[in-house]
């Protein structure tokens, strides 16, 4: 987590890291809608791109095969967590 405090003390910036990103909790009216928009599609691309390299990692029956079980393992909760973020982020 990360604090960040505005010249007159007040938080500014709080940020607080979360499988998959991080969520950061802005004070008073600097939210902006459009900005939140974009950091949200810039995420969704990037878990998309994960998703699909790493399908396409396991679906190479050479790497499966020779690879370690706890490789391979890894791999696919890694998978599965992208998976589960990106259905959160709609």
């Amino acid at each position: 987590a990360r604090l960040e405090l505005s010249e007159n003390g007040g938080a500014a910036v709080a940020e607080v890291a979360v499988p998959g990103g991080v969520v950061e909790l802005l004070e008073g009216g600097d939210f902006d809608p459009g900005e939140a928009g974009r950091r949200i599609a810039a995420q969704r691309e990037k878990l998309t791109d994960e998703v699909q390299r790493l399908e396409k990692k396991l679906g190479n029956e050479r790497f499966v095969q020779r690879a370690p079980a706890e490789v391979v393992d890894g791999e696919r909760a890694k998978l599965a967590d992208y998976r589960r973020s990106l259905e959160r982020l709609g």
